[in-house]
């Protein structure tokens, strides 16, 4: 019977084996889940970007790093996550009553213009559709008026003959809307880029050196315009209109994937 018994034993030992092979382990999103609410803000942010190096373009895990960033007392970081977890998803309502929140914070005051009502119907579709769903609408519209166009040349009797043109004439409505948002979305992503002052206090040089004199001082959490980039130096735009550089590696660029070194906030220039 020992053969048998140890046997026996052998294939316990490798079933418990496979099962504990199948269990999928923790991912690095939700350990900082459970990091961040046992208050390990630091760890939670080391998980959270590791997720984020895997899958970039993840607007939930903009969203967690910024409110690490926040629990962490980096403003401007904070700002940054939650500036791009909207330019993923324009309807994120948490990150916005986070930027309100934290600009009511910082020393850079930003007025806030009301978005107009194209910018709101642009937000809200892309919120609600993603990009990719944007596209596929684009791509179904035009399918549909191709059917109805087929259909609507097919058809000889009268009554059959004007639900054809009816369908045809909502179907172009449809392309020509899905086109309109499709251009909105291009024109959102390819024409503005946005950074965020990730400094304390930061000096806006005239020049892209060193050498070049100081023409204002601005703080962490500043939303500027991206106009140009040379030798690791960015002209920005603040929303009053005064331009300078700002060295890249003291700002975050909104449009982007690359996450910035969480260094202390402390350091001013």
């Amino acid at each position: 019977m020992k053969p048998i018994v140890a046997f026996a034993w052998l294939i316990v030992g490798l079933l418990v084996g496979w099962v504990a092979a199948t269990v999928p382990s923790e991912t690095p999103a939700s350990m900082g889940v459970h990091l961040y609410g046992s208050g390990q803000y630091d760890a939670a942010d080391r998980a959270w970007r590791q997720a984020a190096h895997a899958t970039p373009g993840n607007a939930e895990l903009y969203y967690n790093l910024g409110c690490a960033a926040f629990r962490r007392h980096r403003l401007g970081e904070a700002v940054l996550y939650f500036q791009r977890t909207l330019w993923l998803n324009p309807g994120h309502a948490d990150a916005s009553h986070n930027i309100s929140y934290i600009n009511s914070l910082t020393i850079d005051k930003v007025p806030q213009n009301p978005p107009g009502v194209p910018q709101i119907i642009r937000d809200v579709l892309v919120s609600w559709l993603g990009v990719n769903g944007v596209s596929g609408l684009m791509l179904g519209a035009f399918v549909a008026i191709c059917l109805a166009g087929w259909y609507a040349l097919r058809v000889r009797d009268l009554p059959h003959r004007r639900t054809a043109c009816w369908i045809f004439a909502a179907s172009l409505l449809l392309g020509i809307a899905s086109a309109i948002l499709l251009w909105g979305v291009v024109v959102r992503d390819s024409s503005v880029s946005e950074g965020v002052i990730l400094a304390r206090q930061q000096d806006v040089r005239s020049g892209p050196s060193q050498d070049n004199p100081v023409l204002f001082t601005v703080h962490e959490g500043l939303v500027v315009e991206l106009v140009a980039r040379t030798e690791g130096w960015w002209q920005v735009v603040l929303p009053n209109g005064w331009n300078g550089w700002v060295p890249e590696n003291r700002l975050g660029v909104v449009q982007s994937s690359d996450l910035p070194i969480s260094a202390s906030p402390s350091g001013t220039e």
